[in-house]
């Protein structure tokens, strides 16, 4: 019976989300925000939300959005909380839902990375090391070098 129990407590115990393609873009050195973006995706019979994110890399982290105010310009806004539908998968990316990052600790240098960890709405955390691209990426993808372009 303990074995069994031992067994039931690791699955309890298994994030319920699983995370890809994370990428964070460098940033100048004197920028004082930044962003992470990445696709979540939620196995389980149950919609979760992502409630929020924390890591050393800023003293402060929002989820937020992008929204049309009354003149039609898109805006960013914080969110509570951003949901990952039951058996999908919810995306953050540029000019949509992201991580934001406010009073950097130092500049996202282009090849390093940093640690993040994700807090969830069932109590799960993950912790995902995301890797700094680009300035200009928009996605996880690494650049292909220029000597290797079709």
């Amino acid at each position: 019976m303990r074995p069994l129990l031992a067994l039931l407590v690791s699955v309890a115990l298994l994030p319920a989300v699983e995370v890809a393609d994370a990428f964070a873009r460098a940033t100048a050195p004197s920028q004082r925000t930044g962003a992470i973006f990445l696709r979540l995706s939620n196995p389980s019979a149950t919609a979760l939300d992502l409630t929020g994110a924390s890591t050393t890399a800023a003293a402060k982290t929002e989820l937020h959005t992008h929204l049309r105010d009354a003149e039609g310009v898109m805006r960013m806004r914080p969110v509570p909380a951003i949901t990952i539908p039951a058996k999908g998968s919810a995306t953050l990316k540029p000019g949509a839902d992201h991580v934001m990052l406010f009073d950097l600790t130092g500049p996202l240098v282009e090849g390093k990375s940093l640690p993040l960890t994700l807090t969830f709405s069932d109590g799960s955390s993950v912790n995902v090391t995301v890797p700094i691209r680009n300035i200009a990426a928009t996605s996880a993808e690494a650049p292909k070098p220029s000597c290797c372009d079709p």
